[in-house]
């Protein structure tokens, strides 16, 4: 029977260098997770909470839109999102009832001063001026039936830029490994 031996000649520096590359590597994907939550949050702000699918009223919702990344170990988490409550109803749409609270309501129409006939006997009518009303009603509580559609503004923008995220995953894993192999 033949046999034969091999030697490894630098083996420990071998083994040094490719111990180091999880750690680097690492390092480069929560660069880049980092890197693509902020690009993503500037997406949301600036493509879907500054026109369609949502119109600005006061801008509550585009500042709220944030961003978080967690190296949870086994995985580098990135999340943007947002902490207003009616977030969740644009983004998933809405069906169902919602209680009304009691409320004052202001009516121009009852804003302004009005003719109106006055009948003093069977043959005579005068017009009066009547005083406007308060202009202001109230609306007792009450449920309501609300269908809001789906307006995406996360989960479009994410399904939108998955391309190049996956792509700059890629790129930094591969300048990660050519780094510490020397290459630039």
């Amino acid at each position: 029977m033949s046999s034969v031996q091999v030697e490894i000649i630098g083996a420990r520096d071998v083994m040094a260098h490719f111990s180091e590359l999880p750690g680097l590597t690492r390092k480069a994907l929560n660069r880049q997770v980092t890197s693509f939550v902020i690009q993503l949050q500037r997406y949301v702000k600036e493509h879907k909470l500054s026109g369609d699918p949502l119109k600005v009223q006061t801008g509550t919702l585009r500042r709220s839109i944030t961003y978080q990344v967690a190296d949870l170990g086994d995985a580098i988490e990135g999340t943007v999102g947002t902490n207003v409550r009616y977030g969740a109803v644009h983004e998933f749409g809405y069906h169902g009832t919602v209680m009304v609270k009691d409320y004052i309501r202001k009516q121009l129409s009852r804003n302004k001063a009005k003719f109106v006939p006055v009948k003093f006997n069977k043959n005579s009518t005068r017009v009066k001026l009547q005083q406007p009303e308060s202009g202001v009603a109230f609306v007792h509580a009450h449920s309501r039936r609300v269908d809001l559609p789906e307006r995406s503004f996360l989960r479009s923008s994410l399904r939108e830029l998955a391309g190049d995220f996956q792509r700059q995953m890629k790129e930094a894993v591969d300048r990660a490994t050519k780094q510490k192999g020397g290459g630039k």
